[in-house]
């Protein structure tokens, strides 16, 4: 009995996946031009029906067949270029849309690149459709963000400062070239702010924030973007509360020294929605939490030295070591308290027992005893040992011990007595 169970459930999934793929011909029905007020066309009965339009960046697209009298389960497909049946499908919509409920689709699509797009409406199960189905259709430009690049800075005059709600729909990616901890970035606004002598903090914690944000602080010269210092940079998605995505930047200013604060998504590729931007005035800087004199480390003896110094400490309560394998996705490894305060060299040292074959990317942060941290420069660990024969074991990616004889093709975790190594089974 469960195996037919099995053969049934194979053949509805076969069924729904073909019906999403749609490799029929279809009838070009010409092209649509979207504007603010929905159109509704119509297209000849009995076939699949394609129709082309010119998109431009930022634009909301809205597509529906909600207006169709008597229509069946109906199903569309946008795709980039102008024949859905060789270009690259961009997204879908089946029932329930944001327009209309039961079997009538309906979608909204934020356009990435200005081109020409195509959107195609068939029955869910790509089958022909009757005349009487409509294709409603209609777009919304947003204003461009007069902050959208560095040189159109919104000024902070006064703190504290609360931004309006504000999207990035529309924002484009205008981000300095050097190297950030904070790995990539874009679709951002920019702001400035002077310093005068005190900590100010940037944060997106506000409940209208709905996407993956980052901060990003700068001094320099937009005349001279990829010229830009980055003061401090903040993707923690834990620094507002568990679970959220939203981050705050904080950095002890200089008086007279214009600040740039640029907010947007973490990574590069597309991520737009709403944020709300609050700059505050924290306490007058006093002496550096520390001095750091050194951050080192060394492979040997299969594991790596960490060793660091100060020259003084301020009320310092303890550090923790990170560790990552590509330089942006981090992970604690180890903490170290501190002195409090000093003003002799103080010598640490810590030592990660499980480095993996390769490079390994480690960075130090001190924290205060009121939470204030502070994040030093990266270093990069090339480390070099045989994996390949140890008696080790193996792991999935879950943590969860296996034996790679029965365990499906995968990537796995194999773990010695002297490290770790990614390993890949065929």
């Amino acid at each position: 009995m469960r195996f037919n169970y099995l053969i049934l459930f194979l053949i509805l999934l076969s069924s729904r996946a073909f019906s999403q793929m749609c490799n029929t011909t279809s009838s070009n029905m010409g092209s649509i031009i979207p504007t603010t007020t929905w159109q509704n066309v119509t297209g000849t009965s009995g076939a699949k029906r394609f129709w082309t339009f010119n998109a431009t960046a930022g634009c909301i697209y809205n597509f529906s067949t909600c207006n169709s009298l008597f229509t069946n389960d109906t199903y569309l497909r946008l795709y980039s270029g102008t024949n859905p049946l060789t270009a690259v499908l961009l997204l879908t919509a089946d029932d329930n849309g944001p327009y209309c409920t039961g079997n009538k689709a309906s979608l909204n699509w934020t356009c990435p690149t200005t081109g020409v797009y195509s959107i195609l409406v068939t029955n869910f199960s790509c089958a022909n459709l009757s005349a009487s189905t409509i294709l409603s259709y209609r777009l919304n430009c947003p204003a461009p963000l007069l902050n959208d690049n560095c040189s159109g800075a919104i000024n902070i005059t006064t703190l504290p400062y609360t931004s309006a709600i504000t999207s990035n729909n529309t924002a484009t990616s205008d981000v300095p070239t050097s190297i950030s901890s904070c790995g990539t970035f874009g679709y951002n606004v920019w702001y400035t702010v002077v310093g005068n002598g005190n900590l100010l903090a940037a944060s997106t914690c506000n409940a209208s924030t709905n996407f993956d944000t980052e901060i990003r602080v700068y001094t320099g010269s937009c005349a001279s973007l990829n010229s830009m210092v980055e003061v401090v940079c903040n993707d923690d998605d834990g620094t507002c509360s568990a679970g959220t995505l939203k981050s705050t930047a904080s950095w002890c200013s200089d008086v007279g020294v214009t600040y740039f604060i640029t907010v947007g998504h973490y990574s590069s590729t597309l991520g737009t929605g709403n944020f709300i931007l609050s700059v505050t005035n924290g306490t007058p800087c006093g002496p550096l939490p520390i001095t750091l004199m050194k951050f080192e480390g060394e492979f040997k003896d299969n594991v790596v030295l960490l060793t660091w110094s100060t020259a003084s400490e301020q009320n310092n309560d303890y550090f923790y070591i990170e560790k990552s394998l590509d330089g942006f996705t981090w992970t604690r490894i180890i903490e170290k308290p501190g002195h409090g305060n000093s003003s002799t060299q103080i010598d640490y040292n810590a030592i990660d027992n499980q480095p993996f074959l390769g490079i390994n990317y480690y960075r130090l942060t001190q924290v205060d005893y009121d939470g204030q941290k502070e994040t030093f420069d990266i270093i990069a660990i090339n480390v070099k040992k045989d994996l390949e024969n140890c008696e080790g074991r193996y792991y999935d990616l879950t943590g969860r011990e296996v034996d790679m004889s029965t365990c499906p093709s995968g990537i796995y975790i194999k773990k010695c007595e002297g490290g770790s190594k990614i390993v890949r089974k065929l």
